[in-house]
């Protein structure tokens, strides 16, 4: 597991610019210690205790009050908080370090796969999305 986390953490370092893009991690935070990026790490797959840990986590408190609302909303579903990070924080990429966890939650793997880019991808390492352009606004250029 510690040699796929090294891997994985050395394609983020790759496909990713120090101190411009900023990654959302689901699965171990070492990743993004390793790849030497800024991001998210405690990314919770399912509501409930999950997604409180990720809120005490953050002082989410000093945010504009239209923002707030959208955070929150956020933490009842991985789609909304993935959309959030992405929009209101700037988050570039999503990495997958434990692909079974992504599995569970169906809704949210099809949603990845069907409007985001996987950049990188290994059995047993993980993949990387690319967040910056959704596969629709691709598509369209073409």
């Amino acid at each position: 597991r510690e040699r796929g986390t090294l891997k994985l953490a050395g394609a983020l370092r790759q496909v990713t610019e120090k101190g411009r893009d900023r990654a959302v991690v689901q699965g171990t935070r070492t990743i993004l210690y390793y790849a030497d990026r800024y991001g998210w790490h405690a990314f919770p797959l399912r509501p409930g205790k999950e997604g409180l840990f990720y809120h005490q986590m953050g002082n989410w408190q000093n945010l504009p009050p239209d923002q707030w609302q959208k955070y929150a909303e956020s933490l009842t579903d991985p789609i909304k908080h993935l959309e959030y990070l992405r929009e209101y924080e700037g988050a570039t990429h999503f990495v997958v370090s434990d692909p079974e966890a992504v599995a569970r939650v169906p809704n949210f793997a099809e949603y990845l796969a069907k409007n985001y880019s996987a950049i990188f991808r290994e059995e047993g390492v993980g993949t990387i999305f690319l967040l910056s352009a959704r596969k629709e606004a691709l598509s369209s250029k073409s």
